[in-house]
């Protein structure tokens, strides 16, 4: 079956569970505020006052501005530490400006997912830039988490041709599974593919209903249903065994790439979110070097074991 990057009217996406986000959640945009209307009132030009114009204030000056006020706000949704060795600890005193703020995200929690584009729609000034987990050429609203594509920057690498063939070899095992038990959901979801963000979303689209059919498989399927999830798990286990594989080289090119953006950032703050992967292999030194990481409370659990 094709996948999403071969037919998606050309755009070129990135193989799913290697890198970026699910969804695309666009930022919304705020209204501006409806006029007020006054009744004109009759009095002596000597004993009238104008009223004062209630002051408007800018979006980026509701923004926290110092450390402190960082670490305090994600508190909530939020788990800051340099990798549970110590809890974040912001100064009211030093400005975010500068600062790095790095994200893990765990590309299966989709609640982590909406609540780290939450916290940068609300909280990234418009001088501020996001690193994105994706290459340069596949900068999108799913992968900039509804960032302004004029304030992110993707920082990705290409995957390798082996790390495609096998994803694609996934793509492929998993409609061949729903289509054996239930045709006309893998037809009506391939008719969809066209209007997703990511082979990534048809993939979890082909899983869930793989596991509404499941139930109802007769007794007498069972064995086909045992040899396609074993071609499936085959599948699975090539492309992953492929991701690590490049996973030193990666990191090394993330790390180099974010010191980059960070170096040349005295006014402005950097964010980047990263797979889980990657975020535990690099943060720990980053966050050594004055910066932050937070990872979404409901990641926690996929966190510790990327991390172990």
């Amino acid at each position: 079956m094709p996948t999403q990057s071969q037919t998606s009217q050309g755009n070129q996406l990135q193989p799913g569970g290697i890198l970026g986000a699910l969804y695309d959640y666009t930022l919304g945009v705020l209204e501006p505020l409806a006029s007020l209307v006054q009744e004109e009132a009759k009095v002596e030009p000597a004993k009238s006052k104008p009223k004062a114009e209630p002051k408007q204030v800018a979006k980026a000056e509701t923004i926290y501005k110092t450390t402190k006020q960082l670490v305090d706000y994600v508190k909530t949704d939020f788990i800051c530490t340099d990798q549970f060795q110590n809890d974040c600890v912001g100064s009211s005193k030093v400005s975010l400006k500068g600062t790095l703020i790095l994200i893990g995200n765990d590309h299966s929690d989709t609640e982590g997912l909406a609540t780290i584009k939450k916290f940068l729609k609300e909280h990234m000034s418009p001088g501020d830039v996001f690193l994105a987990e994706t290459t340069p050429d596949d900068l999108n609203p799913a992968v900039c988490f509804g960032v302004p594509q004029q304030q992110c920057i993707g920082i990705g690498v290409g995957h390798s041709p082996l790390s495609v063939k096998y994803h694609n070899a996934l793509i492929d095992a998993t409609y061949e599974r729903l289509e054996a038990f239930d045709p006309d959901a893998a037809r009506s979801i391939e008719a969809w593919l066209p209007n997703l963000d990511s082979d990534s979303e048809y993939e979890r689209l082909l899983n869930e209903a793989m596991e509404n059919v499941r139930p109802r498989i007769p007794s007498n399927k069972r064995a086909k249903l045992r040899k396609l999830d074993e071609k499936v798990q085959k599948a699975s286990d090539n492309v992953e065994a492929e991701i690590k594989r490049q996973v030193p080289e990666s990191d090394r090119i993330y790390r180099s790439r974010i010191n980059e953006q960070w170096s040349r950032s005295k006014d402005r703050a950097v964010f980047c979110s990263l797979g889980l992967m990657h975020v535990a292999k690099i943060g720990l030194k980053m966050v050594g070097e004055g910066g932050f990481m937070l990872l979404p409370r409901t990641s926690l659990p996929d966190w510790v074991e990327s991390d172990s």
